[in-house]
């Protein structure tokens, strides 16, 4: 985490060598630390932050790459929506689907939606985060019409043709 926080892109090296550390609080903190370092080095070690054992991980890493606008996790993000057991992980590659649009895309999220794969943690299964139901607004109200104007207040009026 220190040499995240160093903002120094030798730091790099070192945070990659991290990632094959076998407790996975080091190799959740170290990918957020790479995170913060847009590099080729940084893009490479997310992508094989991919296929780590730890569904936080995984997700954290698909973040990254979308973050980064890396189009090479395009092809591991389709597999991980499809059979990734994790609705987070599921989730972050719908992301990338969804911000990439590679062609075939939009059909397997369709698909999915279709079929409630539950994605959304945070929901139960057969009920997505779109049909929550949203809080109610209060709307303050407008500014009544002049009394002496028929026309309605300024503002709403037409501009003069010329």
């Amino acid at each position: 985490e220190a040499l995240g926080d160093l903002g120094d892109a030798r730091a790099v090296g070192p945070l990659i060598k991290a990632l094959e550390n076998e407790d996975d609080k080091v190799r959740i903190r170290v990918t957020s630390a790479i995170g913060g370092f847009r590099s080729p080095k940084s893009a490479d070690a997310m992508l094989s932050a991919l296929g780590d054992r730890n569904d936080d991980v995984r997700r954290m890493a698909l973040q990254i790459l979308r973050m980064f606008g890396d189009k090479r996790c395009v092809r591991p993000a389709f597999r991980m929506f499809k059979e990734d057991e994790d609705s987070g992980v599921r989730r972050a590659a719908g992301r990338i689907l969804g911000t990439f649009r590679p062609p075939g895309s939009l059909a397997v999220l369709r698909a999915a939606l279709m079929i409630n794969i539950p994605m959304f943690a945070a929901q139960p299964p057969g009920r997505l985060a779109s049909s929550a139901p949203r809080p109610k607004r209060r709307y303050r109200p407008l500014r009544s019409w002049s009394k002496t104007s028929t026309s309605g207040p300024a503002s709403a009026r037409p501009p003069p043709s010329r």
